[in-house]
């Protein structure tokens, strides 16, 4: 689509033999930067009008937290600092998008910037409805928290693949919350260990592109 900001992504794989695990006992991992992906603006405007509906609830509420929320116009604001990136083959009826609000004024210095994952369910005429995935928690609403940066697993189905948000925990920690499709809903699981451990091993120096496992 013209116009639409060049997407800025690093994709890592990784093939880890944990110490003291048998044979086999791998986690291979695509990991993608949510940092400067395209602009929620660049969707259709019919798609953009669907998700900021499904989104209401999540966008009042951090109205309230938000430096920005006193704007008089916070949900324009809240539009154009939304950032999204595909998850290619995601929803076999339509697409599944991860939604990043990219602002400073709540992510801050950490870039631990909220996420949604919403489903855009197709119908003969384009997208019918936008549904927000994440089981509703008091304090996130229905976003998977704060993150960077999404791990998925290698050679997993593509249709709704389990999710692994990064996190900075501090200037060289990376953590990660991860979330399962259950039903309807994803909801948040336990990590496996194994992937676990790679993700936490990621070493993230300041202005670094890549991503090193040790």
């Amino acid at each position: 689509m013209m116009g639409r900001k060049v997407l800025s992504l690093f994709a890592l794989s990784l093939s880890v033999l944990l110490p003291g695990r048998m044979l086999g006992a791998r986690c291979d991992l695509d990991i993608e930067s949510l940092r400067d992906s395209p602009s929620f603006t660049t969707l259709a405007r019919h798609d953009q009008q669907l998700i900021l509906k499904e989104l209401h609830d999540d966008i009042a509420e951090m109205a309230e937290v938000d430096v920005a929320g006193s704007s008089k116009n916070y949900l324009g604001y809240f539009a154009t600092h939304l950032e999204y990136k595909e998850i290619t083959g995601g929803a076999p009826d339509g697409r599944l998008l991860l939604l990043r609000y990219s602002s400073n004024t709540l992510c801050g210095s950490s870039d631990n910037c909220p996420v949604w994952v919403v489903e855009l369910m197709q119908g003969k005429k384009g997208a019918s409805r936008a549904v927000s995935l994440i089981h509703w928690r008091p304090g996130f609403g229905t976003s998977a928290e704060g993150s960077w940066a999404v791990a998925t697993p290698i050679g997993a189905k593509p249709e709704f693949p389990e999710l692994m948000f990064l996190t900075h925990l501090s200037r060289y920690q990376t953590g990660v919350h991860c979330y399962r499709k259950i039903g309807k809903l994803y909801m948040k699981v336990a990590c496996s260990p194994d992937c676990a451990e790679v993700i936490r091993n990621l070493r993230r120096p300041p202005g670094a592109s890549k991503q090193n496992a040790h």
